[in-house]
């Protein structure tokens, strides 16, 4: 019983005499989470009474399959939250998550030969051009910032372990909030700030009343 990550199987026999053929054919048989079931016939030329199989296996090491589900959070009028599940065939441990994004009017802009520049951003490595951003981080979860007001981004995650990155999930479209926002949040300042302004006058003419009497 053979782990069951891929694996590439070849056998050995051995025996009491001159060596015998290679065995020509593995078989596998059942496969299920952890473990395959190989099989394989005795040599065509034995030479001998075959004492023990050697089985010699290695792991083919994979990239993560595709992430399937981008999801949205808490929208913001320069902010998304984006989620995503770990992929279904993660193939080893993910070390990280590439998030690539883009305004969605931005989709025809040649990256053909990208000029990419590196910031820092709250532990997240950015990487800019001139037709998208790429986020890197180590969870499931991530706010994407400096987003433009009433408009809408294309999103893409996919992960990387030691193997290297696997393919980029298929876009999701996500949208900022609209500019109603702030016109809301002004217009209660203003309301506050007229309260506020009232009530000192009203306190004024009290105070001048009391000192008239």
């Amino acid at each position: 019983m053979l782990s069951d990550r891929e694996f590439v199987t070849g056998g050995e026999a051995k025996s009491g005499t001159r060596a015998p053929s290679p065995v020509s054919v593995v078989r596998r048989g059942v496969s299920g989470r952890s473990s395959i079931t190989v099989s394989w016939a005795e040599p065509d030329r034995p030479n001998g009474i075959i004492l023990e199989y050697e089985i010699k296996y290695f792991e083919k090491v994979v990239p993560p399959s595709p992430v399937s589900v981008v999801r949205r959070g808490v929208s913001g009028r320069s902010s998304i939250t984006v989620s995503w599940a770990e992929p279904d065939r993660p193939n080893g441990i993910i070390l990280e998550y590439e998030i690539k994004y883009f305004e969605k009017r931005q989709d025809t802009v040649s990256t053909s030969h990208p000029e990419k520049q590196e910031k820092t951003l709250e532990g997240s490595r950015r990487e800019q051009d001139s037709g998208y951003t790429i986020i890197k981080s180590q969870q499931t979860e991530m706010v994407v910032e400096g987003l433009k007001p009433s408009s809408a981004y294309i999103f893409q995650v996919r992960a990387r372990t030691s193997a290297g990155y696997g393919a980029f999930s298929r876009r999701f479209e996500f949208q900022t909030s609209p500019y109603l926002a702030a016109s809301s949040e002004r217009a209660q300042a203003s309301v506050v700030a007229v309260a506020i302004t009232l009530v000192l006058v009203l306190l004024a003419l009290v105070a001048g009343f009391l000192l008239s009497g």
